[in-house]
């Protein structure tokens, strides 16, 4: 039923009005359509052109039909984050060229998809200048006076949604070590609720992914979409062949290796580690060494996870060490970090959403399917036990092929030469696999 929206002012506001609970509802009541039809929206479904339907410069007497935007707002949860994983493969790609810019722009555009896929598992849509959140009973809110385009509003609805106490609590919800949420870990080692609502809340600076930096990424991108390359001596740097191509990424396949958690990563365990580090330091008695505290898990996490935990060079991941860097101009590791950290988290509370709902990777084949036919990763006849297994091996063993050539050589030299070792392997760069085996639904 089309309805008059209520308008509101500013993104604080926009994100108070928006519902996950209505999201996840939409999606359990989307159930039956993609089982029978195959599709997540109708044929003739009104906001399959979305932005031109609810254009600002064509449309003063909006009126919004909350419960089918909401299913368009349902739907992009799983298909923003696939497409930004879809972006930063590219991005690698031009990486694995030396081509700087280009990585820069794609991966810039990897972030902003992450961000939007984050915003709508709670109820918000970014619609270029039209923005829209759904409340509870599919309630339409817009964002009336002055809003953003996409790419601001973006950010400011994010920076919103990180300083909301109870929403930024998602995120500990969402990542799992052993079978247990970051926030069921935190309940194992008694932190309290206030202390959680705390840490949740610096959750950005604390893991290395601070928002004001993705303003800056955006700039940077500017500049490397817009501005003539190499124009300047800066812009003309030699390519550094083992730093600017081979580390990031092969240690960017580090972090997501599946983990024997279902829809988990290697990384999920740094982000443990780091969101259980700023409770100690920041919150818990002084007197109480990390050692100490540790013990508040003994018979709970594993022995494996324990001396993980205990182990200060957890800290020291490449990722993280990258996503942190406050340059003023990033360097391009820096952007790829922040996109794959940042798609991490929106895969995480992506398939938390899709859980809850009840939706099954059956009742999602028809996408899924398609998505890994068109992206390379296998043909029609695709035989699935798990995507963990089906999709890791080939990566694990591209790059060890990989590594035994470049053994053999004094130095890893230009990137023709690199080229000639890494472009036949092309699970490298294929990080559209990584969105599948992350999905954790049954």
């Amino acid at each position: 039923m089309f309805v008059s929206p209520k308008n509101v002012n500013n993104s604080n506001d926009l994100l108070r009005a928006a519902s996950s609970e209505a999201i996840v509802q939409t999606l359990e009541g989307m159930r039956g359509r993609l089982r029978r039809w195959e599709r997540w929206l109708t044929q003739r479904h009104p906001y399959k052109n979305v932005v031109k339907v609810l254009d600002p410069d064509k449309i003063t007497n909006l009126t919004i039909d909350g419960e089918k935007l909401a299913e368009y707002i349902a739907a992009s949860i799983p298909l923003h984050a696939a497409d930004g994983w879809s972006y930063l493969a590219r991005a690698f790609d031009s990486i694995r060229a030396g081509d700087r810019n280009t990585a820069v722009h794609l991966a810039y555009y990897a972030e902003l998809r992450a961000g939007m896929s984050l915003l709508a598992s709670e109820g918000v849509g970014v619609f270029n200048r039209r923005h829209v959140a759904i409340g509870p009973a599919c309630t339409p809110t817009v964002w009336g006076s002055n809003p953003q385009g996409t790419h601001l509003a973006t950010w400011k609805l994010l920076g919103s949604w990180a300083n909301d106490p109870i929403r930024v609590m998602t995120i500990l919800t969402a990542i799992k070590v052993e079978s247990r949420t970051i926030d069921a870990w935190f309940n194992a080692a008694r932190i309290s609720q206030i202390m959680k609502s705390s840490v949740a809340q610096e959750w950005l600076t604390a893991w290395s992914i601070d928002l004001r930096y993705f303003e800056r990424d955006r700039e940077f991108r500017n500049h490397m979409s817009y501005r003539p390359s190499r124009i300047t001596p800066n812009d003309s740097r030699e390519v550094d062949t083992s730093e600017d191509i081979v580390d990031p990424i092969f240690r960017t396949w580090d972090a997501l290796e599946p983990s024997s958690d279902f829809g988990g990563a290697a990384i999920d365990r740094v982000l443990l580690q780091r969101a259980l580090s700023k409770a100690h330091n920041d919150h818990l008695s002084s007197n109480e060494t990390w050692t100490d505290f540790l013990l508040r898990l003994e018979g709970i996490a594993s022995s494996v996870l324990q001396n993980q935990l205990a182990d200060p060079r957890m800290n020291e991941h490449y990722v993280f060490f990258w996503a942190g860097n406050r340059s003023k101009i990033p360097p391009v590791q820096a952007v790829l970090a922040r996109a794959t950290l940042l798609l991490r988290i929106a895969s995480g509370v992506c398939a938390r959403r899709l859980t809850k709902a009840g939706v099954t990777l059956q009742e999602m084949r028809f996408w899924w399917t398609r998505f890994g036919e068109d992206a390379g990763l296998w043909s029609d006849d695709i035989d699935l036990d798990s995507f963990a297994d089906l999709l890791w091996p080939d990566v694990v063993s591209d790059i060890e092929d990989c590594e035994r050539e470049l053994d053999y050589m004094d130095s890893i030299g230009k990137v023709y030469d690199l080229g000639q070792i890494l472009g036949p392997r092309i699970a490298l760069t294929q990080f559209t696999r990584a969105p599948l085996w992350l999905l954790g639904v049954d």
